[in-house]
Parts: structure tokens; C-alpha cells; sequence
């Protein structure tokens, strides 16, 4: 076969996509090269031969010139030159051709080789990716082996089956530790038979009745919840779940699944029923108002109680924004601008808000506020309401009453130094004057007229000290016939003593009373700020003093206070002396004013009250040393005398057999908010077996200085057994919250409250009013001051508990309360 037909028959097979193999094998054996070579030579020489045999006998035909036979012999030569030439190129040609097509073939081969090279390396990667895949794979199932294990081991679930054709039933359910059954006990139940014995037998029917109906002709999950007996006898609630496998016939040939504990799960909803019935039955029941807000602050619920309140149904509201039903636009836009922090977690604490019911009118809410929360962030706002409107009204009704002087209604001295503390704060550079002005011999009036003609000499009085005063100045009631007058529209020393004569004239304007005419004067002392105090104290010190240099000094006069007028400080001095050597002398003594109940008339016991006899000025009362103390430092060992007094006093009245009997003590502003002075009354109390009858009197201003200290020392001792009363209410702020606040067992009415009941009787209703308040708060109200008959029978009507004055009996001495005692006098 010739070299093309070979390779004819090698493309032949390259398109048919057969094997080349066998004729490369074929080819390369076809190919000799010595036998290729002789062929050459051997066509050469035939060739050569002939063309010399036969190409001379046919010159010698054709031509028979020699000359011409010479010629063509030459030609002759060059045609055999170019025969043989063509022959062999033609030989050469074919023969590289071949040699081309073959080197083409092997080029081809080589590069349909590297590229099978290249198929190879990547088959190659790919095949040791997947070992080391198959590597992975192998050790992550040994894992999750060790895994499926653990969790088997450590998990709620446990796992059963059921072989439907042998009847073997196989559990794990059993050695959890909840059930309490050992392996080899749970190996014995090997059928379902056995294992229908731990259901429990209200479950069974019904469970027997799902799985055969699951068995029959179930799809998809069977699942069931029954109980099982534990070891000890208890049952616990399982979730079964689990499949069937099924023949090619749809008959159930085998059943796995899960056993997961829901005990605690059942138990945690029962619970959460619970607390969702409770949490409604508050909602609905509880007069607090809920409102429920998404974050845009629109409403989403509204219970039943702020329906009672605001007139609105929740159907009316829901969509609605909360912030639209607010009454005051200030605080609108605070609440609106508050919204994002709010939203952030920030909190809303006891909030007095205004909000607008539907009927028009305005309601003060109490709010707070709290959050229902998912998945990590708020989800809505409740706001959670106290109508406090009542409340609000009177406590505006008790500030004016503690602010205002009832005769008169000029501010009083409360307001005075709150007003004069303020401006001293914050109007440090403005110069003003304090101005006392006290009636000249009023008690004349008094004594002469009436005391209906003093109260509308004051009345009349305070009428003309408004119209004196000018926008920039204030008139206040400071009590009984004094008054206050801050003056603030003067430029310079001359301008003040001007603006004073004018008022020394004003007030001496002739008084008509019965159709006479009647002359009153006035002594007036002057303190000018910053030049004579930069403080409250000072200033009204020394304006205080400045009137006692008018009065003493012929009185109907002016006069400013000057650095000469130190008279007042040596007393201060010399009280101070004083009362260190008092303490040293044991000049102190305790009188007991008694408190009677006023349901059935008993004695049920003393405010005890401190006194001093003074080597040569006598007898002197609290009000006019006690401040001095508070001041000096010296009342903390005063009060630790009157502690120690009382407190044995109290012990002998008990072992006399009169162990109801209360004890009440006052307790300074100064020391009530140190935190030493618990520590101090425990002292005390522990040296005396029973002090439940003991009552501390405070004042309103005691607790203001210090609330947190002030709270934490109360319910310290509240937490003692002792019963706390607030002093002088009416006096101060008297703030229904300090009663919510503060451990108060009992408030004392001020007897400015009870005096007014003979002066006014449009003033009877807050006494009334403060009465009930203080009993819906569980609080005894004391009345101070009784005097008259009127007194007693309107605070008997008004349900006031207990009441002390001068009108059941003057503070009485030691032996007086011993005869008192055993006497057993009813009033």
C-alpha cells in the first residue's frame, strides 16, 4: 500500500473518530529506508540507460547531418537533464509532500496531545479535589456522628421505633433523667404493647385510635401529645412525632420518630394564660388608664378605664395620634421631639400631662411609661395613666392656701422668702430693699374694738400698701400686725428715703371705723441688698433689726439699717452663750400638751414641748431659742436631751399601766437629714424595751432640704415601729405628693387652718377636703390650735381624729400629766 493511501486511510479514520493506531503501526513498518534509496537509483539508471539506448538511434534516424546530429546530440544531453530533473523533482515533491503531511499528522498529534495533557492535569485536580472532599466529608459525618450522639445523649427528645412486621418497638425516651429509668429497665419494653403501659390511660384510647389511623392510611407527619409515667409516679406531657415507611403498596412496614418533654413548655402556657388573664382583668378593672402606641405614636389600644375618663370609645381612637389629644402645645412639641428617645428605650417618668377629654374638658394625667418589645427592639409604647385631676385642683387650692394670708390676701412670708430667695439667685446685680413694717400698738386695737376691728384695720392696711407699691415691688403678710415690702424702684439712697416718707405718709392717713376717725402709725426697718446682706438670712436679720431700733426708738419711724446696730448680734451672741451653759445647768425642762379623740373624747396622749428658764430673763418659749440652736450647731445635743427625757418619761406612763398612751416629739429641719442621726435614735430607742407609742413630728421644710436623705432616714425608722407625723401642714408647700412619698402616719393641721374656721367660713370646705384626702391615703389627721367650741364641732363633723389646744387644756407639766392620767379624763 502506497504512503498516500496510508495516509488517506489515517484522516479517514480521524474523521470517523476511530483508532489511528493500527495505521501508524501499519505506516511505519511500510516505510524502509534502503529499499526507498534503491528505488531511486534503480528508476535513475532504467532511466538513464534507456535514454541513452534509444535516444542516439533515434538522432541518428531523424538527422542524419552530423553536423546537425552534433547539435542534437547537445540538446539531447540538456533534455535528458530536464526528463531526469522533472522525474526526480516529481519523486522529491511527492515524497516531501508525504513527509509534510506526516509532520502536519505528528505536529497535529503533539498538540491534540498536549491538549489531552491538559485534560489529564485537570482531571487530575479535579480528581484530588474530590479525595480531599471525599476526605472531608468522611470526617465531618464522624462528627456528625459524635454530634448526633452528644445530642442525643444531652437533648429534650428522646427517639423510638417500631418494626410493623416483627413488632419490636425500641425507645431512648425513658433513661432521660426527667423519667428516671435506667437503660436495662427501659431495654425490657421492647413492644409496643409495653411501652402502652407508661401512657397514661385517659391518653391511651385516643392515642391507639391516631397512630392505627396514621398506620392505615396516614400522610405525611403523625404527631400526638399524651403523658407518660415517670419512675417516681408522676406523668409528664411527650410530643410524638414521627413517619412511616411504606411498601411499593402503601402498607406501613416500619414507624420512627421523636419523643420531645413539652412538660415545662405546657406548664410556662398555663402560666402565660394565667398572667394574660391577669394583665387584662387589670387593664379592664384597675382605674389606670393604658394606652398602647405604636412608633409613630398612634394608638392602638385604649382600655376601658381611659374610656371612662376621656369619653372616647376605642374604636374612636384606634389610628388616632396619642400627642393630638394633649391640652397644653408646649407640652405637644416636647412630647413629640421626645418620640426617637423615647423609642430608643429613654423613659417617661411620672410625666403631669394635660389632655383634652371629649367632651372638652381638661384632665391632668400622672403618666409613665413602659414597653412591649421583639426580637431586641420596641415594638410599641404604653403609657400608663393616673387621673390626678381632682388631686391637682386641690393641691392648687392648698398652694394658694399656704402662699396666700387668709385675712388679707397678700402673699405670705413662704412666699416672701421664696420669691426673695429666687431673686437673689438670679438677679445678683439689682439693687432692692427689705422693708419691715410692723402696726404701732395694735394689740390696742385689739383690746379697745374687737378683733373684728383689728382684722379690717389689716385688711384696710394691706389696701393701702398696694396702692403705695409700684409694678417692681411686692407687699407680703408676714402675721399678726407685721408686713413685708420689697422695694425695687429706687436709683440711690435719696431716692429710697423719698419713696419711704411718701409710705410713712400713706400710712398715716386717718382709719374710719363707726363713723370715727381714728390715727395709725408704723415702725419700719430697712435693708438694703447687696449693701447690708447678700443672703435671705442676713437681709431680713438685718431689716428685723432695723425695726427694733424704730420701735424702741419712739416708733412711727423709719429707720435704715447701718453697721452701728450690732445690738442684736451681742444677743445673738449671748443667747448662744447661754444656751451651751442651759444645757451644762439643766435649765431645760418639758411640758406635755394632751391629745384627745375626738370620736369618744379619750386621752390618747402628749406632744411633748421643750421650755427654758432663763437665770434672769425667765421663762422662754421654742420659737425664741430653737432657731438660734438650729443655727449654732447646739440643737443636736438639745434634741438628744429631749429624746432621752421623753423616752424615759413615755417608759415610766407604761409601767404606770398606761401603755396606750402616745408620745410625740418634735424633730429639727437641722438634723433629720444627717446621716448620723438614725444612727443616734436607734441609740436611744434600744435602751428601752417598747417605743411603739412613740410619734416624731416633722415639718414640711425638714424633708424639702434633703428628700432622698430625708425618706431614707424616715422609712428607717418607720421600719423601727415608729409613727411619723407631718407638722404644720398648711404652712408649707403642702404637697399632696410628699404624702404619697414620705411614710406619714399621721399630719397635724396647722392651727392657722383651725382659727380660720372662726374667720371664714368659705374656708371650712379645704379643711374638709384635706380631712378626706388624708384618710383615703390611710392618714390620722391631728388639728392643732382648737381654742372655741366652733372649732371643735366642724372638726368633729368633718371626721378629723384627734385635736390638742388650749381648748381641752394648756401643756402641763410632769406630775399635772400623772394626776391627768389617773384621773382618766374624757373630753
Amino acid at each position: 500500500m502506497s504512503y498516500r493511501k496510508h495516509l488517506d486511510r489515517i484522516n479517514k479514520t480521524i474523521d470517523e473518530g476511530g483508532s489511528l493506531s493500527h495505521h501508524f503501526d501499519e505506516l511505519r513498518n511500510s516505510i524502509v529506508p534502503w529499499r526507498e534509496s534503491l528505488r531511486v537509483i534503480l528508476i535513475y539508471i532504467i532511466i538513464g540507460a534507456t535514454w541513452i539506448l534509444f535516444s542516439d538511434r533515434l538522432l541518428s534516424i531523424f538527422f542524419a547531418d552530423p553536423q546537425t546530429y552534433q547539435s542534437m546530440q547537445t540538446i539531447k544531453g540538456w533534455v535528458y537533464v530536464l526528463l531526469s530533473g522533472s522525474v526526480f523533482y516529481f519523486m522529491i515533491r511527492n515524497r516531501l509532500q508525504l513527509f509534510k503531511a506526516a509532520t502536519d499528522r505528528i505536529y497535529q498529534g503533539y498538540l491534540e496531545l498536549d491538549e489531552s495533557h491538559d485534560r489529564l492535569s485537570k482531571a487530575e485536580t479535579e480528581l484530588r479535589e474530590r479525595i480531599e472532599q471525599l476526605e472531608y466529608y468522611q470526617k465531618a459525618l464522624k462528627d456528625s456522628q459524635l454530634q448526633y450522639d452528644l445530642s442525643v445523649a444531652g437533648a429534650n427528645d428522646g427517639f423510638w421505633t417500631w418494626d410493623l412486621i416483627t413488632g419490636v418497638y425500641k425507645t431512648s425516651t425513658l433513661i432521660k433523667p426527667e423519667f428516671g429509668y435506667t437503660e436495662s429497665e427501659q431495654a425490657d419494653i421492647d413492644t409496643m404493647e409495653k411501652w402502652r403501659t407508661f401512657v397514661h390511660p385517659e391518653d391511651l384510647v385516643f392515642g391507639v385510635k391516631v397512630i392505627d389511623s396514621y398506620i392505615e392510611n396516614g400522610e405525611g407527619i403523625y404527631e400526638n401529645i399524651f403523658r407518660v409515667r415517670a419512675k417516681d409516679g408522676a406523668y409528664r406531657w411527650i410530643l410524638s412525632r414521627g413517619k412511616a415507611v411504606r411498601n411499593e403498596d402503601g402498607k406501613a412496614e416500619s414507624f420512627a420518630g421523636s419523643h420531645t418533654d413539652i412538660t415545662q413548655q405546657l406548664q410556662l402556657q398555663e402560666n402565660l394564660k394565667l398572667e394574660q388573664g391577669l394583665v387584662e382583668s387589670i387593664s379592664r378593672e384597675a382605674p389606670i388608664s393604658i394606652i398602647v402606641c405604636d412608633k409613630n405614636g398612634l394608638i392602638t389600644k385604649f382600655n376601658q378605664y381611659s374610656e371612662s375618663i376621656f369619653g372616647y370609645t376605642q374604636g374612636e381612637l384606634v389610628g388616632e395620634n396619642a400627642f393630638d389629644f394633649l391640652g397644653d402645645d408646649v407640652q405637644k412639641s416636647e412630647l413629640v421631639d421626645m418620640l426617637p428617645g423615647l423609642m430608643n428605650g429613654e423613659p417617661l417618668a411620672n410625666a403631669e400631662l394635660k389632655v383634652i377629654a371629649k367632651d372638652g374638658s381638661e384632665k391632668t394625667m400622672l403618666f409613665s411609661n413602659t414597653y412591649v418589645w421583639k426580637d431586641g427592639y420596641i415594638e410599641s409604647l404604653v403609657f400608663i395613666g393616673v387621673d390626678i385631676t381632682e388631686r391637682k385642683t386641690m393641691e392648687e387650692k392648698l398652694e394658694i392656701l399656704a402662699y396666700k394670708d387668709i385675712l388679707t390676701d397678700l402673699p405670705n412670708m413662704t412666699k416672701f422668702r421664696e420669691e426673695l430667695s429666687y431673686a437673689l439667685k438670679n438677679n445678683s446685680n439689682k439693687q432692692f430693699a427689705a422693708i419691715y413694717i410692723d402696726i404701732d400698738d395694735f394689740k390696742l386695737v385689739n383690746d379697745t374694738m374687737g378683733h373684728h376691728a383689728g382684722d379690717m384695720l389689716i385688711s384696710l392696711f394691706a389696701d393701702e400698701l398696694l396702692r403705695f407699691a409700684k409694678p417692681e415691688d411686692r407687699v407680703y403678710r408676714s402675721g399678726g400686725d407685721e408686713f413685708v415690702l420689697t422695694l425695687g424702684s429706687f436709683s440711690d439712697d435719696g431716692e429710697l428715703r423719698e419713696r419711704l416718707s411718701e409710705l410713712m405718709d400713706v400710712i398715716r392717713r386717718p382709719w374710719v371705723y363707726n363713723d370715727h376717725k381714728f390715727l395709725i402709725s408704723s415702725s419700719i426697718g430697712v435693708a438694703v441688698y447687696p449693701d447690708h446682706g447678700d443672703t435671705l438670712e442676713t437681709l431680713m436679720q438685718n431689716a428685723d433689726t432695723a425695726l427694733s431700733y424704730a420701735k424702741t426708738g419712739g416708733k412711727s419711724r423709719y429707720l435704715i439699717y447701718n453697721d452701728n446696730m450690732k445690738d442684736k448680734t451681742w444677743s445673738f451672741i449671748q443667747l448662744t452663750s447661754d444656751l451651751r451653759m442651759a444645757l451644762e445647768r439643766d435649765e431645760f425642762y418639758l411640758v406635755y400638751q394632751p391629745q384627745y379623740n375626738l370620736v369618744d373624747g379619750s386621752l390618747v396622749g402628749f406632744e411633748a414641748l421643750i421650755r427654758w428658764i432663763h437665770p434672769q430673763k425667765g421663762l422662754i418659749y421654742p420659737m425664741d431659742f430653737i432657731p438660734f440652736a438650729e443655727e449654732t450647731g447646739l440643737i443636736d445635743k438639745i434634741e438628744d436631751w429631749v429624746l432621752e427625757t421623753t423616752l424615759r418619761q413615755s417608759s415610766g406612763w407604761r409601767s404606770g399601766g398606761f401603755g396606750d398612751i402616745k408620745i410625740s416629739i418634735n424633730i429639727s429641719a437641722n438634723t433629720l437629714g444627717k446621716s448620723s442621726w438614725t444612727n443616734k435614735v436607734d441609740r436611744h430607742l434600744s435602751e428601752w424595751n417598747d417605743y411603739s407609742g412613740v410619734v416624731f413630728e416633722i415639718t414640711e421644710t425638714a424633708v424639702i432640704g434633703d428628700m432622698e436623705e430625708s425618706i431614707k432616714a424616715l422609712k428607717t425608722l418607720h421600719d423601727m415601729g415608729i409613727h411619723i407625723a407631718l407638722d404644720d401642714f398648711g404652712t408649707g408647700y403642702s404637697s399632696l405628693t410628699y404624702l404619697q412619698m414620705l411614710p406619714i402616719d399621721i399630719i397635724k393641721l396647722d392651727k392657722s387652718f383651725v382659727w380660720s374656721l372662726d374667720l371664714d367660713d368659705n374656708k371650712s370646705f379645704i379643711v374638709k377636703t384635706v380631712i378626706d384626702l388624708a384618710h383615703r391615703l390611710g392618714i390620722k389627721v391631728v388639728a392643732e390650735g382648737v381654742e372655741t367650741e366652733k372649732q371643735l364641732i366642724f372638726l368633729k363633723d368633718s371626721g378629723c381624729d384627734l385635736a390638742q389646744g388650749y381648748y381641752f387644756s394648756k401643756p402641763l407639766d410632769a406630775s399635772s400629766v400623772d394626776a391627768l392620767l389617773k384621773a382618766g379624763v374624757k373630753r
